[in-house]
């Protein structure tokens, strides 16, 4: 009886703890971005971090904290995520008011 209940378990750990692979969408937003370079590139997304209720604007873990572990640590839909910020960025022109990838604001 107790080996059932360390093999349910072991079952139960495998299945929380499997990669489930989530589409990319069809944007420049992936889930591997750091949430700052998303608001810094593309400034239109904070009113989708906002409308998702998530205090990404303001919150220091945005420097070093990915969408794909915000929506991971949250329990947000990655994919529903991902997809309204991509439409948020395609909404807009390629160029308006955004930084050169791999620039610095006030260093280039």
């Amino acid at each position: 009886m107790a080996s059932d209940d360390v093999e349910d378990r072991a079952a139960r750990e495998r299945e929380r703890s499997a990669f489930v692979p989530v589409p990319a969408g069809n944007g420049p937003v992936c889930p591997t971005m750091l949430i700052q370079d998303v608001l810094l590139r593309y400034p239109e997304t904070w009113k989708v971090f906002i409308a998702h209720r998530l205090p990404c604007p303001r919150c220091m873990a945005s420097t070093y904290e990915s969408i794909g572990q915000l929506a991971a640590m949250l329990g947000i839909d990655l994919a529903k995520l991902l997809a309204d910020l991509n439409a948020s960025v395609t909404a807009v022109s390629p160029n308006e008011g955004r930084w050169p990838l791999g620039s610095v604001p006030g260093k280039n």
